[in-house]
């Protein structure tokens, strides 16, 4: 017996393996099915990142600040070109205005020579009335006004022409200055100033503003005309202009 249970004794003696339990197939668990991920065409506008939208707002930004600057000296030349020039304020006569065409009339049919004085007031009442016949005798023209202010040896003329623009009225004043004198028993008129607005006129500006403009207003004084070409003696001041006419047996040169 002893020696039995020493044999025994030396023997591996491993411990045996439990009994697996396995568990019923009514509580074991679904099989997890596999979540699929959500792929980038069927995802959402608004969950895409923000890269594009900031893409398109840069260069909507850019496209602005490019037409702001083509189009800023463009818009800043047409608001120029409206303005009225800076003129000084008419001085204002209290002696009523004469009417000057029938002392025209009778200074071009004088024997001898007469001297005239017309103030500021009644130079441009005459004229803005004679040429009331010349917007009356052609309405698409677009003249709409005209006054002249005199000072030394200078006549500045003021011509405002009314055009249409994006269906709008726009008023554009051109303005004129002449050097105006009497040598030699001749009337020397010399433009060396033109101005659209508030913008200064170059010499060609200067010739088709008198070519195409000014002198289509001369049309209706005729006997103006004659008047200027018989003057001997012209003397202009800032409210007035003296003058002094040669018979009507004289004969001047054209203007």
């Amino acid at each position: 017996m002893a020696a039995r249970s020493s044999g025994e004794s030396g023997k591996d003696v491993r411990p045996s393996k439990p009994a697996s339990k396995t568990a019923p197939k009514s509580a074991s668990k679904p099989a997890s099915k596999p979540v699929a991920k959500p792929s980038p065409k069927a995802a959402p506008s608004g969950a895409r990142p923000s890269q594009s939208t900031g893409r398109f707002w840069t260069r909507g930004v850019q496209y602005g600040l490019v037409a702001a600057l083509l189009l800023a000296p463009a818009l800043a030349l047409v608001l120029q070109a409206v303005r009225a020039p800076e003129e000084p304020p008419m001085v204002e006569s209290q002696i009523r205005p004469r009417t000057l065409a029938p002392l025209i009339a009778g200074a071009i049919a004088s024997p001898q020579a007469i001297g005239l004085e017309f103030s500021s007031e009644e130079i441009n009442e005459h004229v803005g009335q004679t040429l009331q016949t010349l917007r009356k005798g052609n309405p698409t023209f677009p003249f709409q006004r005209l006054r002249l202010r005199t000072e030394p040896e200078r006549c500045h003329v003021l011509a405002v022409y009314r055009m249409k623009i994006w269906n709008t009225d726009v008023d554009f004043h051109f303005r004129m200055t002449y050097f105006v004198a009497v040598q030699d028993g001749k009337l020397k008129t010399r433009p060396f100033s033109a101005q659209l607005g508030r913008i200064s006129l170059g010499a060609f500006g200067i010739r088709k503003v008198e070519e195409e403009w000014l002198r289509r207003l001369l049309t209706p004084f005729k006997r103006e005309l004659i008047l200027l070409n018989r003057l001997e003696t012209l003397r202009l001041e800032p409210t007035r202009a003296i003058l002094k006419v040669r018979p009507s047996s004289s004969t001047g040169a054209p203007l």
